[in-house]
Formats: structure tokens, C-alpha cells, sequence
């Protein structure tokens, strides 16, 4: 099970829970890594000559794969960004 399935399984626990904010939490880097993914499709997509040549370009896209390490990296950016945005609410006296 990668980490984008133990995501959701979890994601699934939670709600079963009624936990919303682990829901959030997870639906946050589920969303991350979708996005990653879709950057990397659409790369793959154009480097392969786009809507020049869609047979090739559609085989290079299907065949983008992220890494575990890839999701974990994406996931860790995800968590330093919030860290850094509660940590300005914090010196703003907004939160």
C-alpha cells in the first residue's frame, strides 16, 4: 500500500469517526499529490510532442508514475507551508 492509498483508507477512518479535522488534514495532501501528479502528466504530455503527435504524447502522460519518495516530499512541503502560516497568524496576534 503506497501513501497516497494509506491516505485514504485513513481519510476513510476519519470520516467514519466524524473527525473533520483529520479529513481536512488528509483531503489537504490527497489534493497535493493529485496536483503533483497532474503537473507532472501534463510535462510528460507536452515533452512528448502534445497535440502534435496524441498517440505518443497520451502513452507518455499515462505512464507518469509518483514515486513514494515524490508523495512524502509533497506531503512535507505541505506541512512546512501550514507551520509557516500558523506561525505568521501567531506573530499577527490573529489567531
Amino acid at each position: 500500500m503506497n501513501l497516497y492509498e494509506r491516505l485514504q483508507h485513513d481519510m476513510k477512518e476519519a470520516m467514519k469517526a466524524r473527525d473533520s479535522e483529520r479529513v481536512d488534514v488528509l483531503r489537504m495532501a490527497m489534493s497535493a499529490i493529485k496536483a503533483a501528479h497532474s503537473n507532472q502528466v501534463k510535462q510528460a504530455y507536452d515533452a512528448a510532442g502534445g497535440d502534435a503527435n496524441p498517440a505518443a504524447s497520451e502513452a507518455a502522460a499515462q505512464a507518469v508514475v509518483l514515486s513514494e519518495i515524490q508523495m512524502q516530499d509533497i506531503v512535507a512541503k505541505e506541512v512546512k507551508r501550514r507551520h509557516e502560516s500558523a506561525g505568521m497568524f501567531t506573530k499577527g496576534n490573529r489567531a
